[in-house]
């Protein structure tokens, strides 16, 4: 449609699966990807140095980091409508 304004992109993503297997949830932004499973444990992969996501580097990140990757997790799952929209950016 040539009036329309293109679509932005989103800069943080929700990613999870739930049901029988080991049920997970993510979020990634342009930077990171950071996992949480149902048995606690956690994964963080950096974008840039390991596309792939061979190597977890969440024992060894910035708590801080984490902390933020956590909150943005959890505003994602919670969210709905254009709630969502601020949560991305959160």
């Amino acid at each position: 449609l040539s009036g329309d304004k293109p679509a932005s992109w989103r800069s943080t993503l929700l990613l999870e699966r739930r049901g029988e297997k080991l049920a997970w949830a993510g979020v990634r932004t342009p930077r990171y990807a950071y996992f949480e499973y149902e048995n606690g444990e956690e994964e963080l992969y950096d974008m840039r140095s390991d596309p792939y996501q061979r190597k977890s580097i969440h024992e060894s990140a910035d708590p801080a980091l984490l902390e933020d990757l956590r909150g943005r997790l959890r505003a994602l799952e919670d969210c709905s409508g254009a709630d969502c929209r601020e949560a991305e950016g959160s």
